[in-house]
């Protein structure tokens, strides 16, 4: 559970999307809320999805956080109203956690870091490359 008083929300009252939020199963008006919220994302995935044909900027991001979310919702949804789970559970859904400082450079439009496999390619080539002196250097042959 999130702590308020050491912290304000993160996500923006995006709960769905929290690695924090936990849903109680048995709970009739959460489980009604979500499924509400459900429908309305599914009506609003087509307008991102035409955006991002479009061509237009951000479109993608907003799609396929939309996608994420819709996908979230089925997830919980399906737990929320499986008769073999047990009334009263604690339900918490995992989320690859994003950090502050990838949330501001998404927001800034830039990338964090070059892909570490792109490196190691790179030291490989470094390390097989003759040395540039040897590149230039020609025996000379003693009879």
């Amino acid at each position: 559970m999130h702590d308020y008083i050491m912290s304000p929300c993160s996500k923006h009252r995006d709960c769905i999307n929290c690695e924090e939020q936990r849903c109680i199963k048995g709970d009739d008006v959460k489980l009604e809320k979500l499924i509400q919220r459900l429908e309305r994302e599914n009506m609003l995935v087509d307008g991102d999805k035409k955006a991002v044909e479009d061509g237009l900027l951000n479109a993608d991001r907003h799609y396929q956080k939309r996608l994420i979310t819709i996908r979230r919702c089925e997830e919980l949804i399906g737990i929320l109203s499986d008769e073999n789970v047990p009334d009263d559970s604690v339900v918490k859904l995992s989320l690859a956690s994003v950090s502050h400082l990838d949330q501001v450079m998404d927001k800034n439009h830039r990338k964090r870091l070059p892909k570490l496999d792109k490196h190691n390619r790179e030291q490989a080539d470094i390390a097989t490359r003759k040395p540039r002196a040897l590149t230039h250097y020609k025996r000379n042959k003693r009879a």
